[in-house]
């Protein structure tokens, strides 16, 4: 389950999201079903996928405000 700004969701519904904003910083790491971000994902702090497996590359019309950690 993944928590974006108090609102809890499957790994699969994140993945299938479509332009998601998240107000504040997203922390994924270790989330090694995660094969994907969502296209057009706007994360307002940093992002945090360090032990994210799945993800080989970034996604079209990602916007990050702080730092992307991998």
């Amino acid at each position: 389950m993944i928590n974006i700004d108090g609102n809890i969701m499957t790994e699969y519904e994140f993945m299938d999201s479509k332009d998601l904003t998240v107000v504040s910083s997203l922390y994924l790491g270790g989330c090694t079903g995660i094969t994907a971000l969502p296209d057009g994902l706007t994360v307002g702090g940093s992002l945090d996928l360090r032990g994210c497996t799945g993800i080989t590359a970034l996604p079209d019309g990602l916007t990050v405000g702080g730092e992307i950690l991998r």
